[in-house]
């Protein structure tokens, strides 16, 4: 079951940088200007259940589980598109709108990248 789905509309200009570091940071396109370049840019959805660990979350046909979850993350998803994506390994969330994904290469293929959070 596909709890939240969406597609990547703008890349920021930062967000290799960003990918450097081990994380992705997602933003509804009507975020505040100040966020753009950090951030992928996507049209907000309908958060149909909350995300868990142990679920997926998908890049295209990448997937990756999910290892923690923060506990404002499934708020700041659904409310304002908002979530950063570590790709750490993370038992434990570092921030309450940080969702840790396995430690494995990021393979974004840019605009119209298809985002999910798969139910596992």
């Amino acid at each position: 079951m596909v709890k939240y789905e969406t597609v990547v509309k703008k890349v920021g200009e930062m967000v290799e940088e960003g990918m450097e570091e081990n994380l992705i940071i997602l933003f509804n396109d009507d975020a505040p200007e100040m966020y753009h370049e950090y951030c992928l840019l996507h049209t907000i959805n309908e958060l149909r259940e909350e995300i868990e660990k142990d679920d997926l979350f998908c890049m295209d046909s990448e997937e990756y589980k999910i290892t923690a979850v923060g506990s404002g993350a499934n708020k700041t998803l659904s409310e304002l598109g908002h979530a950063t994506i570590k790709f750490d390994g993370s038992m434990e969330a570092e921030n309450p709108g940080t969702i840790h994904v396995e430690a494995k290469n990021i393979l974004l293929n840019g605009e119209n990248t298809i985002l999910k959070f798969i139910k596992s």
